[in-house]
């Protein structure tokens, strides 16, 4: 579900977020349930959406939770973001700043990409496993008698 967080941003320190709302812009997000720290961790898909977003929406790009605090957004701003939209430690929000429009496309953009998204399973037992070859076994030939 798209929220508007502007209040939430409108007295932060961070100028690129405080520039944007100051000329009019809005800053929505989303909520992204189970993928914490996927988007620092595969920075190809991070470019990727970020790509998208800005040529398919207009937008400069957007900010996870993930990264914060980060951007002159505080450690405290963070906790309100995730707290408005009741993220548990699995869950960011991804946010956009822009003219409302644009930024109501990138976040509808961000959610459709990361819809099936998420966080890969590695464990050291699958790894071994994987690795692990069972040896060649010939077959026998097996002789017919005559």
């Amino acid at each position: 579900m798209v929220k508007d967080i502007t209040n939430l941003l409108k007295n932060t320190a961070s100028n690129l977020i405080g520039n944007l709302i100051a000329k009019g812009s809005v800053v929505l997000g989303v909520k992204i349930a189970g993928i914490a720290g996927l988007l620092v961790k595969d920075i190809k898909l991070s470019d990727k959406i970020q790509s998208a977003v800005s040529k398919k929406a207009g937008t400069g790009g957007f900010i996870s939770t993930d990264e914060l605090p980060h951007y002159g957004i505080t450690a405290d701003e963070k906790i309100a973001i995730e707290k408005e939209f009741s993220c548990s430690k699995k869950d960011i929000v991804v946010f956009v700043a822009a003219e409302k429009s644009k930024a109501e496309k990138a976040v509808e953009l961000i959610s459709e990409m990361m819809k099936n998204q998420r966080m890969p399973k590695k464990t050291v037992k699958t790894k071994v496993k994987k690795s692990v070859k069972k040896p060649f076994k010939a077959k026998k030939k097996i002789k017919k008698k005559k």
